[in-house]
């Protein structure tokens, strides 16, 4: 059992991420999931449970806009519009697309999948699946489109897009990273063997595009390993070791250096010279981080019923 002391150690805590912040109304019943900024730069949406549920939080008011509980969990969601009005969420076995009255319709998914990607261009949905494969879907035709076989063994467990170089990646469960042009997609343009490099049966567990240097990517596995590639090279810039227990659950992009999470920890990190900035131990398990630029600030959905910030 705690003392009085670590009672009293652990509400600090608690009150230094939670509570004294500008999103205190911004909570959850459970837990927090995700968390992104509207494109107007007007609103936050975030996606939580339990039961599966979204909340839109207004930034000029600093009140919820709205929310809505929908029927089942939600592993995922992409903002469409600039604003809130369009929004998409990726559920077990479908996607739903959301409108300003609520949902408008479904799309339902033969493969199951924990991530997917919009790609604003295209009008396009990516959807790496478990099984492997990478479904599309028209949002302008409102039909799927023929979907790209599986190239390398493993389940797609994460994805990053880069609007500069019009180019999609997808990180599998075997440890290999495939990269694909979006306006052409007969052909694949690289493919990354990562683990060779540790000699180990480690797994992909996020990838990122760099937002500042367009032609890398960051790179987090299972076992707490972070690279970062060149794209134009098969051997890494960068490999470090974030964690020897915890596995990478997120990468953020800062003004010049990049924030990585792993189970209850978040190391700032600086690419060129590889070295550990800060080191920040968080109360509870971070499921995403987002770097919120207005307040120069980190947002943390975790395990826990309000919005975590950390204020750089």
């Amino acid at each position: 059992m705690l003392n009085n002391f670590s009672k009293r150690q652990m509400t600090n805590c608690f009150d230094r991420y939670f509570t004294n912040n500008l999103f205190s109304e911004l909570y959850f019943p459970s837990y927090i999931k995700k968390t992104r900024q509207t494109t107007d730069e007007n609103y936050l949406v975030s996606i939580g449970y339990y039961p599966g549920m979204v909340k839109c939080y207004d930034l000029n008011n600093f009140s919820i806009k709205f929310q809505r509980v929908l029927s089942s969990c939600i592993n995922d969601f992409q903002i469409v519009s600039e604003d809130w009005k369009q929004i998409l969420f990726l559920c077990s076995n479908k996607i739903e697309v959301h409108s300003m009255s609520g949902n408008h319709f479904n799309i339902k998914m033969p493969e199951a999948a924990y991530v997917f990607k919009y790609i604003k261009k295209e009008n396009v949905v990516y959807i790496p699946t478990l099984n492997g494969n990478i479904l599309r879907y028209s949002l302008i035709k409102c039909k799927s489109l023929k979907k790209i076989n599986n190239l390398s063994d493993g389940s797609k467990i994460s994805c990053s897009f880069s609007s500069q170089k019009n180019m999609i990646a997808f990180g599998t469960s075997r440890g290999y990273v495939e990269f694909w042009d979006t306006r052409v997609t007969k052909n694949f343009i690289n493919i990354f063997d990562v683990i060779k490099f540790l000699n180990s049966n480690d797994k992909i567990s996020k990838i990122k595009f760099d937002q500042k240097n367009t032609y890398n990517i960051n790179i987090g596995t299972q076992k707490g390993n972070l690279f970062i590639y060149d794209i134009r090279r098969s051997i890494p810039l960068v490999s470090k070791k974030i964690s020897s227990k915890n596995e990478v659950l997120s990468i953020t992009q800062l003004n010049s250096d990049i924030a990585v999470s792993t189970f209850n920890c978040i190391k700032i990190i600086s690419p060129d010279q590889a070295n550990t900035k800060y080191k920040i131990n968080f109360p509870t398990k971070i499921n995403d981080l987002y770097f919120f630029s207005k307040y120069n600030c980190i947002l943390i959905s975790s395990n826990h019923k309000r919005l975590g910030v950390i204020y750089l």
